[in-house]
């Protein structure tokens, strides 16, 4: 066999045509280098089965992200289907709420809670000591995790993201809603809004 598509099913399937024998040649979707390409192993559920068929899905998981959304376009940008979006944070004005931030990949994610500051709780396991730390953007470098808090006391829907924009165009975003607040505006992709 000659060409495959990549993403992780491309590999697996070279990887299933070498155990019955056959030669696959895989072969990079860039007609050049591109260092900027490839930071991330994003694992869809079609590669993750092709993974535990093979027996190595634990070994690759530990290091990928799983894909909690992707959108399907064919050759001149026709929106074919899409695996559902991460849904919404709901939130309870007054609520306490603690969340953890980790990086398996090899660049840095700045990450921004819109409309709130973050107390910094923790990094890489290690409770923070001295004055409280209070972050409105946490730069979370390879292989760093934070756990962070905040009160959810500023009614609306906002946006946390990844401040590398790039990234928060991919999808490195997410929703913090307040229960009880409504916008009239649609989120979402199937809005048919496009970044700036």
């Amino acid at each position: 066999m000659r060409d495959l598509g990549c993403g992780i099913s491309g590999p697996v399937l070279a990887m299933f045509l070498r155990r019955a024998g056959l030669e696959p040649v895989v072969y990079e979707g860039r007609p050049e280098p591109n260092d900027e390409a490839g930071y991330f192993l994003n694992l869809a559920p079609n590669g993750v089965a092709g993974l535990d068929a093979l027996g190595v899905k634990d070994q690759v998981l530990g290091l990928g992200i799983p894909t909690t959304s992707i959108v399907f376009q064919n050759h001149r940008g026709k929106r074919l289907g899409e695996l559902p979006d991460t849904p919404m944070q709901m939130v309870r004005e007054g609520d306490l709420m603690k969340t953890t931030f980790v990086n398996r990949s090899f660049m840095d994610h700045p990450m921004h809670l819109h409309g709130h500051h973050v107390l910094v709780l923790s990094r890489n396991g290690e409770p923070v000591s001295g004055s409280p730390w209070w972050a409105d953007t946490l730069n979370v470098a390879p292989g760093e995790s934070y756990e962070v808090a905040f009160r959810a006391d500023n009614p609306g829907i906002w946006m946390d993201h990844c401040h590398n924009l790039d990234h928060a165009a991919e999808g490195m975003t997410m929703h913090l809603g307040y229960e009880g607040v409504t916008t009239p505006f649609e989120a979402g992709r199937a809005t048919g809004n496009r970044p700036e």
